[in-house]
């Protein structure tokens, strides 16, 4: 082993042991993956956005399938089901449901009849206390459960109006049902799938921003690497090295940090299972930790002052949250997002082409890093 390496490995030893005897440093290392699998437990439990209560005034049918399919399935919606529609009603006076349908009987048959005039009626009561966007929401998800079997009736009648109407041919309900089964489309109009080819996992709501929010993380991990490298110049522990060689030591403390976030952030992920495919998700990960380092290191060289970077640090996240597709996709020209690494990350996850951009950005931050370190001291 050369003596450079040796002397790596031990000034790594030492940053590690000095970064581990902060009570702080620890437990905010420890929070991530426990706060990630309490996201993850969370999203498992029965909970939703809005609660919805459903009454059937019906035994069987129709109407009795509808209410067993919306309670089965995974939704950000939350139904709790009543036995009487004065239940339903009152659940929603007092406040324990946001809105109740109601479901008739014989729906069957009054979808039939809407179907036969070809004209819109109102066949589910729908008790709501207030108008809002949620609501407007729960009712798309209303008419999506309904829809189905209106479209086949109204498939069904036209059939029958244009091949039954002369005689000649013989329907029956079994010729009808797979006809109408062989041509149908799926469920979901739109599937999202990722430019490799891998389809969308379907990440729950309450989980969908982790990578997002973890990769912001990140950047205030190398920002606050940053603060501690600025602080050991004003104590003097740099003092043996010249000022024009220190960057050697900043991208050093960044390799440190960033690296035990790295192994958080897996951790975190691997939690959640939300962990697509290892080895691009290790690609990305470190491409991203390499463009977070020249992008803190260059800050830190940019900006002398301890005061000045810490100034700076909320004002990233806030820019970072915003800009960034953590939670909203915001298209802006492209100089203004391309700036911020955790954009270029969160874009690679779906298109690998970004991580192409990645490495360019890398590539370009370390010379930019150099140079200005370069030109400062120089000049100084």
């Amino acid at each position: 082993m050369g003596k450079r390496m040796r002397r790596g490995l031990i000034w790594w030893y030492l940053t590690e042991k000095r970064l581990f005897k902060k009570p702080g440093y620890l437990l905010v290392l420890l929070m991530v993956p426990v706060l990630a699998w309490a996201m993850g437990r969370q999203a498992g439990q029965e909970a939703g956005m809005v609660t919805i209560g459903l009454c059937c005034e019906e035994q069987g049918g129709l109407s009795e399938e509808i209410l067993e399919r919306m309670i089965s399935e995974e939704s950000i919606l939350r139904y709790l089901r009543f036995d009487t529609e004065q239940e339903a009603v009152q659940a929603v006076k007092n406040g324990s449901v946001s809105a109740a349908w109601i479901f008739p009987e014989r729906l069957e048959e009054k979808l039939a009849k809407m179907a036969e005039k070809g004209r819109i009626t109102p066949v589910i009561r729908v008790v709501e206390r207030e108008d809002d966007i949620s609501l407007v929401f729960c009712r798309e998800v209303l008419c999506s459960q309904v829809y189905p079997s209106l479209a086949y009736l109204t498939y069904e009648g036209f059939v029958d109006s244009k091949l039954g109407a002369d005689g000649n041919v013989e329907l029956t309900e079994e010729m009808f049902r797979d006809f109408y089964q062989s041509v149908q489309v799926g469920d979901d109009l739109f599937v999202p799938v990722y430019l490799e080819g891998t389809a969308d996992s379907g990440e729950h709501y309450l989980t969908a921003p982790l990578r997002g929010l973890l990769s912001i993380w990140l950047v205030v991990s190398g920002m606050a690497a940053v603060l501690y490298y600025k602080r050991d110049e004003d104590l003097g522990v740099l003092d043996f090295v010249p000022a024009g060689r220190r960057i050697k030591y900043a991208f050093g403390l960044q390799a440190v940090v960033l690296g035990n976030g790295g192994i958080v952030f897996l951790m975190a992920c691997g939690a959640l299972e939300i962990l697509e495919n290892w080895r691009q998700e290790l690609v990305s990960l470190l491409l991203l930790l390499g463009c977070i380092a020249c992008f803190c290191v260059l800050l830190g060289v940019l900006i002398p002052k301890i005061e000045g970077i810490g100034l700076l640090i909320p004002i990233l996240v806030i820019l970072m949250v915003v800009l960034c597709p953590v939670f909203l996709q915001i298209r802006l020209p492209w100089g203004i997002q391309g700036v911020l690494p955790p954009y270029y990350y969160l874009h690679a996850l779906y298109a690998p082409g970004y991580r192409r951009h990645m490495l360019i950005y890398f590539l370009i931050g370390a010379f930019a890093c150099l140079s200005v370190n370069w030109i400062y001291h120089k000049r100084s």
